[in-house]
């Protein structure tokens, strides 16, 4: 009897495992250059041709800008809700930052340039590169209405991503296509090399939350250093994992894609592990979302709704689920109601009848009690709610606490 017992917990187990959460969600045959996600709902995609928004309703994309009907354009998106920003470019002399806070109703031009590339935005903040040539790095404190360039120290290093600290927001990262990464203290004025990685290509660059928050970076080029490396103070590195060809990072730095047959990797109790299997040899070029994570394919579009490292005892099969709220930025008091929210609520957090404070290692660091809550002791980070209703469904929402 016991060893009938062993073998139906080993059957069980084997199962959980092999369920594979990525549902694929469309744009088959299309290479996707970016993706932009907050939810279930809320999602954009980028490819050679047109931006395209998810249709909830239909389970469709439908395009939202169409700029390069022949395939040869370059577009990245990125999301601060409810506006979206579209850096698109052909070649031509309407290349440029884009910006629509109707859907898609109506564009405003934040800035031209050619083939740009949309680093970051984050809040009021912008960061702004160009893709093919050298036009250097430029940030925005205000939506875009003003420019200031943040090339100094780069030389001519082409930027390909950037990262801003959720604790310091004078703390900035950046990789580049083959100049290795940098940092900046002054958030972008100036920037130093960061670590041993000279003329490596640094694809992505990511401020990874945890119970202390490291700097994460994707390193491509020699194949027998290739992978994710991590550090707490930019002086000593570390090799999470060894991968030839890394391509992104999730906003947290939990789930990581990259190319050829390795497929997406998430990050759980100190380590990298497979996650999944259905985007194996789907070379994963970009990834958005929190609990609802988004995948950019060369074949389209892909979504989990697993949020990797953050479950409790009682979650069923370890997952929980998340409305489709944006981020939520709070400062000093959160205010938490018994009402269940709207899905495009961006006020107050207004979840279910039970809810904690969890960080970024999934440790529950307070309760939560209906009403304004102070959180000033808490330390800048990234946070989830986790809230469950009288039937015990939960729900999860990323809080950013700032000061």
């Amino acid at each position: 009897m016991r060893r009938a017992v062993i073998l139906y917990v080993v059957l069980l187990v084997g199962l959980a495992w092999a369920i594979d959460w990525w549902q694929f969600r469309g744009l088959g045959g299309n290479t996707i250059m970016s993706v932009a996600a907050q939810g279930q709902f809320d999602a954009y995609a980028t490819t050679d041709m047109a931006l395209f928004c998810y249709d909830d309703g239909t389970g469709e994309w439908d395009t939202m800008y169409l700029y390069s009907p022949s395939g040869r354009g370059r577009g990245y998106v990125q999301l601060s809700y409810p506006d979206v920003y579209l850096a698109w470019g052909r070649g031509s002399r309407s290349d440029g930052l884009w910006r629509t806070t109707d859907n898609g109703q109506s564009w405003n031009v934040l800035r031209y340039m050619v083939f740009p590339r949309v680093l970051l935005v984050r809040d009021t903040v912008i960061f702004l590169a160009g893709d093919t040539l050298d036009q250097g790095v430029w940030r925005s404190t205000d939506q875009g209405q003003s420019w200031v360039d943040c090339d100094s120290g780069l030389a001519a290093a082409r930027v390909q991503s950037v990262d801003v600290s959720y604790r310091n927001a004078d703390s900035v990262l950046c990789g580049t296509r083959s100049s290795g990464a940098f940092v900046s203290a002054n958030r972008g004025l100036y920037w130093q090399p960061l670590g041993p990685f000279g003329s490596r290509p640094v694809p992505a660059v990511c401020w990874a939350e945890g119970q202390s928050e490291r700097m994460l970076l994707a390193v491509a080029g020699d194949p027998d250093s290739a992978g994710l490396w991590s550090s707490t103070d930019g002086q000593a590195w570390v090799q999470e994992l060894s991968l030839a060809d890394p391509t992104c990072f999730e906003e947290t730095g939990r789930v990581a894609g990259c190319l050829d047959d390795s497929g997406t990797y998430w990050y759980y109790a100190g380590s990298w592990h497979p996650f999944c299997d259905s985007l194996d040899n789907r070379n994963v070029h970009c990834l958005s979302g929190l609990g609802f994570t988004w995948a950019g394919t060369e074949d389209g579009v892909y979504m989990h709704d697993q949020t990797p490292g953050v479950a409790e005892n009682g979650t069923e099969g370890g997952r929980m689920k998340t409305e489709g709220l944006t981020l939520t930025v709070v400062r000093g008091v959160l205010v938490w109601s018994a009402t269940t929210p709207s899905l495009r609520n961006v006020g107050d957090i207004a979840l279910h009848s039970r809810a904690k404070m969890l960080d970024a290692s999934g440790r529950a660091v307070m309760n939560l009690l209906p009403g304004p809550n102070d959180i000033r002791h808490l330390a800048p980070g990234i946070y989830f709610l986790r809230s469950a209703d009288s039937g015990g469904r939960s729900a999860v929402t990323k809080v950013v606490v700032q000061r």
